[in-house]
């Protein structure tokens, strides 16, 4: 079995944190220098969504290389190493880049941590969903389900060795992917 990714396990510790908690707020909003937007001063209301953000800050706290230009979502699809998950399946804890209009587009676009394991076979069945648990979903951090249709890249620590192939469905499927603000 594969090690976990540290930065999943660090971003499980702020469930339920909304953006206009002053306290957490204030935490994260300290780190937009991390993502090279020293100038930004808060994640509320941000232009920037802050999706990105909440992934380069687990990944500093766990002490994991973060994407430099990690602001946009869509940077984290060059993060790390590659899951081939159309043969491997999702493993929980992976960086999954989503979108919202279509994959290499501008805008739409989210970045999550996998809130559960997924096989490729699942994954290529109508209707399928991924779990997700990241920030900036609907403006706090939470678990969200995404149409597996959208997933443009899933991507895994360089510092932590690829895991094997999902064989089992764990706390996979069992929501409804809904539109919800990622801003």
């Amino acid at each position: 079995m594969s090690e976990e990714n540290p930065a999943y396990l660090e971003a499980k510790k702020h469930e339920g944190k909304k953006e206009t908690d002053s306290k957490f707020n204030k935490w994260m909003s300290s780190f937009w220098r991390l993502v090279k937007l020293p100038w930004a001063k808060t994640i509320i209301g941000a232009s920037f969504a802050w999706c990105g953000l909440f992934i380069a800050v687990m990944n500093h706290e766990a002490g994991l290389q973060w994407i430099t230009s990690g602001a946009l979502a869509s940077s984290w699809a060059k993060y790390g190493q590659e899951v081939n998950w159309k043969r491997d399946g999702i493993p929980r804890g992976a960086v999954v880049h989503v979108h919202g209009v279509k994959c290499g587009a501008g805008r739409g676009n989210h970045v999550t941590f996998a809130d559960g394991s997924c096989t490729a076979a699942y994954l290529k069945t109508k209707g399928a969903v991924m779990p997700g648990f990241g920030g900036n979903q609907s403006n706090m951090v939470k678990r969200s389900y995404y149409d597996a249709t959208k997933i443009c890249s899933v991507r895994w620590p360089a510092e932590i060795a690829l895991p094997k192939p999902v064989e089992k469905n764990v706390d996979c499927g069992s929501g409804k992917a809904v539109n919800e603000s990622t801003r």
